[in-house]
C-alpha cells in the first residue's frame, strides 16, 4: 500500500509539473486574445503577464488543496466549477458503461451458437469503432430529435434522465464495441477446448455452459476492460459533451484551451491525469491479483 502511495505521488508530482509546463506554453500567446479589443499595449502586456513558473505551481497546489481560493476567467471558484461538471460527467459515463457490458454480453453469448449473425455483429463492431464518435452523436441526434422529437438535443437538467441519454449512447456504442469483439472472439477459442467439448458431450444446457462455465473464465480480463474505459470517460469525452452542450468535464476543459485559463486548465489537466492514471492502477492490481489466486491455485 505505502508502495502504491508513493508511486502515485510520484506520477502526482510529475502530472503537476508537466500541467504547469503545458499551461504555459498555451498561454504564451494569451495577448492576441487582446487584440481587437482597443486597450492600450502596456494594459494589454499587464493582462497576459506570466508568474514565475515556481508561483504557478505553487498556486496549482493552493488551488487542490484549499490553501488557496482559485478563479476561473470567469469568476468562478476552481473548485467549485470543477465538482459542478464531475456528477454529470460521472452519470453519462455510468449509464455508457452500464449499456456497453450488458448489450456486449448480450449479443456476444446470445448469438454465438449463429456463425453468420455473429460474423455480421463483429463487423459492426469493427466499424464502429473505427468511425469517429462525432459520427454517431449527429446520426442519433437526427434520429431522436429531428426525426422522431424523442429526447432533447442537449443540455443538462438535474434528475432529468432524458438529457442523458444521447451523450451516453454515443459513448456507449464504442464501449460495446470494444468489449463484444473481446467476448466473441475469446468465447469462439473457449468453446473449442476440451473443458467445453466434454461439457457439451454431457447434455449440458447451453445457456449454462455459456453464462456459469464460460462467462466466469473471461470475466477478470472483461472486468479489466471495462475498468479502462470507465476511467477515460471520467475524464471527459470533449467531443461528445461539446456536440450536446453538455456541462462535463471533457466540455470544461475545451473552453479552458479555448480561453487560455490557466487556473482552471491546470487543475483540469491534473483532475484527467489522476483520474487515468488511477483507473490504468486498478485494473493492472485487479488483474495481478486475479494471476496471482489463479496461479496459487494451479499449485
Amino acid at each position: 500500500m505505502a508502495k502504491e502511495f508513493l508511486r502515485f505521488l510520484s506520477f502526482f508530482i510529475l502530472l503537476s509539473l508537466l500541467s504547469i509546463a503545458l499551461v504555459r506554453l498555451r498561454a504564451v500567446d494569451k495577448a492576441y486574445q487582446y487584440t481587437d479589443s482597443g486597450l492600450s499595449e502596456s494594459a494589454i502586456k499587464e493582462l497576459s503577464s506570466q508568474n514565475s513558473y515556481l508561483e504557478d505551481l505553487q498556486d496549482l497546489y493552493g488551488y487542490l488543496f484549499l490553501l488557496k481560493e482559485g478563479k476561473t476567467e470567469s469568476g468562478e471558484n476552481v473548485l467549485s466549477h470543477l465538482g459542478e461538471r464531475i456528477f454529470p460527467t460521472i452519470q453519462i459515463s455510468i449509464l455508457a458503461i452500464l449499456f456497453g457490458v450488458f448489450t456486449s454480453i448480450g449479443f456476444s453469448l446470445y448469438f454465438l451458437d449463429s456463425p453468420r449473425a455473429l460474423k455480421a455483429i463483429d463487423f459492426f463492431s469493427k466499424l464502429m469503432l473505427s468511425t469517429p464518435i462525432f459520427i454517431f452523436s449527429l446520426f442519433l441526434l437526427i434520429l431522436f430529435f429531428y426525426k422522431w422529437e424523442l429526447l432533447p438535443p442537449g443540455g443538462y437538467e438535474f434528475g432529468s434522465f432524458s438529457y442523458l441519454i444521447l451523450p451516453s449512447l454515443s459513448l456507449g456504442v464504442r464501449v460495446y464495441a470494444r468489449l463484444q469483439l473481446y467476448l466473441s472472439s475469446q468465447a469462439k477459442i473457449e468453446l473449442e477446448t476440451p473443458l467445453f467439448k466434454l461439457l457439451e458431450t454431457r447434455g449440458i444446457p447451453r445457456n449454462i455452459i455459456l453464462f456459469k462455465n464460460l462467462f466466469p473464465k473471461l470475466l477478470p480480463t472483461f472486468i479489466v476492460l471495462v475498468i479502462l474505459d470507465l476511467g477515460s470517460l471520467l475524464s471527459g469525452a470533449m467531443v461528445v459533451e461539446e456536440i450536446f452542450f453538455f456541462p462535463g468535464i471533457g466540455r470544461s476543459l475545451y473552453y479552458a484551451i479555448k480561453s487560455m485559463d490557466q487556473a482552471l486548465l491546470s487543475v483540469l489537466l491534473v483532475y484527467t491525469g489522476s483520474m487515468i492514471y488511477g483507473m490504468n492502477r486498478a485494473a493492472l492490481i485487479y488483474q495481478d491479483s486475479k494471476n496471482s489466486l489463479l496461479a496459487g491455485k494451479s499449485k
